[in-house]
C-alpha cells in the first residue's frame, strides 16, 4: 500500500502538482507572487516560545534585495526598546548587538520605506506584537520552528492562502 501511495505522490509530482506536503505552501507563495515589493516578517519558534529573526523587504517569494544603501549601526539608538528586543528578538548565536547590525545592514538598509534604525525595530516589534496578539502566527509557519508573515508595502498583513 505505501508503494501506491509513493507512486500515486510521485506521479502528481510528476504532472506538475504539487506533493500533498508541500501544496500548503506553494498556494500560498503562488498567492503572494501576484504582490510584489511586500515584506516577510520571519519567526523561529525555540524554546518554547515565538521569536523575531527579522524583517525583509521582498521583490518576490523568492528575490529580495540585501545590503541596498549604506547605513551606520548605533546601538544607542535602539536603548529605549532594547528590552523588547531582548525578550523577543535576541541572537542564539553570539551578540545582540551584532546579530541586530547585521539585520539593519542587510535587511533594514533595503525598506522599501527607508526608515532609519530605531523606526525599523520599533516597527518589527510591533509587527510581532500584532501577530502575537491576535494569534495568527499558526497561519504562517512554514515547519515546525518557523513561520513567514507577509505584509504589503504599507504593513497590512496579507493573507494567507
Amino acid at each position: 500500500m505505501a508503494i501506491i501511495i509513493i507512486m500515486w505522490e510521485w506521479l502528481r509530482w510528476l504532472l506538475g502538482k504539487p506533493q500533498s506536503a508541500y501544496s500548503e505552501l506553494a498556494e500560498r507563495e503562488s498567492a503572494i507572487s501576484l504582490q510584489s515589493n511586500f515584506y516577510y516578517l520571519s519567526l523561529n519558534y525555540e524554546n518554547d516560545k515565538w521569536s523575531i529573526h527579522g524583517l525583509w523587504p521582498q521583490n518576490s517569494t523568492s528575490s529580495y534585495p540585501q545590503y541596498c544603501r549604506t547605513v551606520t549601526f548605533d546601538p544607542s539608538l535602539l536603548t529605549p526598546i532594547r528590552p523588547q528586543l531582548q525578550e523577543n528578538w535576541a541572537s542564539d548565536r553570539g551578540s545582540d548587538d551584532t546579530f541586530w547590525q547585521h539585520e539593519w545592514e542587510k535587511h533594514g538598509s533595503c525598506m522599501f520605506d527607508k526608515c532609519d534604525e530605531f523606526e525599523y525595530f520599533s516597527r518589527v516589534l510591533n509587527l510581532f506584537s500584532f501577530v502575537c496578539r491576535g494569534n495568527l502566527i499558526s497561519k504562517y509557519t512554514t515547519s515546525q520552528t518557523t513561520a513567514m508573515v507577509p505584509f504589503d508595502l504599507n504593513f497590512n498583513l496579507l493573507p494567507p492562502s
